[in-house]
């Protein structure tokens, strides 16, 4: 699904409402306000020092389960979804579009875990290229697409910790002041599998690499 402006958002999440009901449901505008305000408070660092106490193995087996718990997080109590992937038993049987045009299909319940952790795979401590490996991990991440919301904005808070844990830094209005990232990233989903791909991505990479300044290592 394709959530790129204010009035698909809502009536996105209105059907998320409808389709994932909890006992006591909020009304639409005080869900979205928790959502964001949910958000808002996530707390980078706490995560980059429990990360830190971590050897390589360990801390890549939280990254796997860091999603769900986000988005758990995220929406406990408005949806009742709340920190799982998509199932085949949902509506649609848990098929989802997104993207320009909804021109991209998520991966099939079946396979979201599998490809979650290929994903993740890619977030390896203590490498010597935290931001191609963070970028592909993010760019995979995307187009598993394993909620129906938020994972856009969870694939970018896990990019950031595994940054920071490398001593990388993300200046995000720099970013988000026009949209290459975005074009660049769904050249990326188009090439999935193709000779190409790794071509793409280092474009995607060479223009994230432009948002990024050092900070000074966790390890």
């Amino acid at each position: 699904m394709n959530h790129q402006s204010d009035s698909h958002d809502r009536a996105h999440f209105r059907e998320l409402l409808e389709d994932f009901p909890v006992p006591c449901p909020p009304v639409l505008d005080i869900a979205l306000r928790t959502v964001h305000a949910r958000f808002d408070q996530l707390n980078t660092e706490k995560f980059i020092h429990k990360l830190g106490t971590l050897d390589p193995e360990e801390c890549q087996k939280l990254f796997i389960h860091l999603p769900g718990i986000l988005h758990g997080y995220l929406f406990e109590d408005i949806f009742a979804n709340a920190g799982l992937y998509r199932q085949i038993q949902d509506p649609n049987n848990g098929i989802i579009f997104f993207g320009p045009r909804q021109q991209f299909q998520g991966t099939p319940p079946e396979g979201i875990k599998g490809e979650i952790q290929q994903a993740v795979s890619h977030l390896i401590p203590r490498t010597n290229k935290p931001v191609y490996q963070a970028i592909k991990f993010y760019q995979q991440f995307v187009r598993v697409h394993p909620f129906y919301d938020a994972n856009g904005r969870i694939g970018r808070f896990l990019l950031e910790i595994f940054l920071n844990l490398h001593g990388i830094g993300m200046q995000w209005k720099k970013l988000y002041a026009n949209e290459k990232w975005i074009k660049k990233l769904n050249d990326c989903q188009r090439r999935k599998d193709v000779p190409e791909y790794e071509r793409y991505l280092g474009y995607l990479v060479s223009h994230w690499n432009q948002c990024t300044f050092y900070e000074g290592s966790c390890f």
